[in-house]
């Protein structure tokens, strides 16, 4: 279900991905996965508030999963909350492994820092980071740099 809730929301569909995800996570509430989905079905429809409540349980149940920072710093731009999402952009930084370079830019991409983000996405998938079989490249959260040669490269990088 949930799964399927990401694939409706890459392609856009956007009252029925957070539909398909609700039912996801009424199955288990208590696993940060659907509470992951919930809230980046919200985001990816431009529901920031709900975005940002769900994807807090998600960040507590994950016990701070670089998948969930990224998500959940691209919500608090969304809601307006620039300080919270530095401050998870920050951390991520500071993580510096190939999932958390990856999550950075979906945070950097909220920011208007595309410049950063590509970098990180290049490296990212220059080491394979796993968050790349989670996190579709082809989400409207990277809108803003699809038309980008190097956002083309790193679809190729990762076999895209």
């Amino acid at each position: 279900a949930s799964s399927y809730a990401m694939t409706l929301a890459v392609a856009r569909r956007a009252a029925q991905a957070v539909a398909q995800a609700r039912r996801a996570m009424e199955l288990d509430s208590a696993l940060f996965l659907p509470r992951l989905v919930f809230g980046s079905t919200h985001l990816m429809a431009r529901r920031f508030s709900q975005a940002v409540q769900e994807l807090e349980i998600a960040m507590a149940l994950s016990r701070n999963s670089p998948l969930v920072q990224g998500m959940l710093g691209n919500a608090y731009v969304g809601a307006g909350q620039r300080q919270n999402a530095e401050a998870l952009a920050a951390q991520l930084a500071q993580n510096g492994s190939p999932d958390a370079l990856a999550s950075l830019a979906v945070i950097q991409v909220a920011l208007g820092d595309t410049a950063s983000a590509l970098t990180n996405l290049e490296q990212a998938a220059r080491a394979h980071a796993s968050t790349f079989t989670v996190q579709p490249l082809g989400s409207p959260l990277f809108d803003p740099v699809r038309a980008s040669a190097r956002f083309q490269g790193v679809l190729r990088l990762v076999g895209l």
